[in-house]
């Protein structure tokens, strides 16, 4: 899994490099080529946006390496934009990882729970309480200053929502 983030944080990394022309290009958009499902979560708004993303990837393999894997990552991202497109018409756009890193925080956590690791359910606890928080009053305060561009809250929802069902279907690891 180490490898795989690697890539998709070079990855990430070129496109911003690229510039705006590329994001334009290679961003979720309603009613465009489904393959920017896959290609709208490595397209960030700027560097402040990807240092973000990039830092919370981190901390979160950090706290769940082993349980991680690549379907982690397949089940968040796919959950984000199906979720987008079904249940979020007025969203036209979006760029960032953020749904993904909330899904596959939920898939480690989950998975920890499953493994024994009680502790990690007040990881969940705090999860959902964030999500209502932003489903109730948007964006944290300040993070939308500190990325630079809106916050699409409905992406963590639908991420955390698939991520914790890939958790609790995939076999526990200890």
């Amino acid at each position: 899994m180490t490898r795989v983030g690697i890539v998709l944080a070079l990855v990430a990394i070129t496109i911003r490099i690229a510039g705006e022309r590329a994001t334009e290009l290679l961003r979720y958009e309603r009613g465009v080529e489904v393959w920017r499902w896959a290609t709208g979560h490595l397209v960030h708004s700027g560097w402040a946006h990807l240092g973000m993303n990039l830092f919370a990837g981190t901390l979160i393999w950090m706290l769940f390496g082993k349980r991680l894997t690549w379907v982690a990552l397949v089940v968040a991202a796919a959950g984000v934009s199906a979720g987008l497109y079904a249940f979020s018409p007025h969203v036209e756009w979006y760029v960032g990882f953020s749904g993904v890193l909330h899904g596959v925080f939920a898939f480690g956590a989950a998975r920890a729970v499953r493994g024994g690791r009680r502790f990690w359910l007040g990881g969940l606890v705090a999860l959902t309480t964030k999500i209502a928080l932003e489903q109730w009053r948007g964006a944290l305060p300040g993070v939308e200053d500190a990325a630079g561009a809106a916050v699409i809250v409905d992406a963590h929802l639908y991420g955390a929502l698939a991520g914790l069902l890939a958790g609790l279907v995939r076999p526990s690891a200890r």
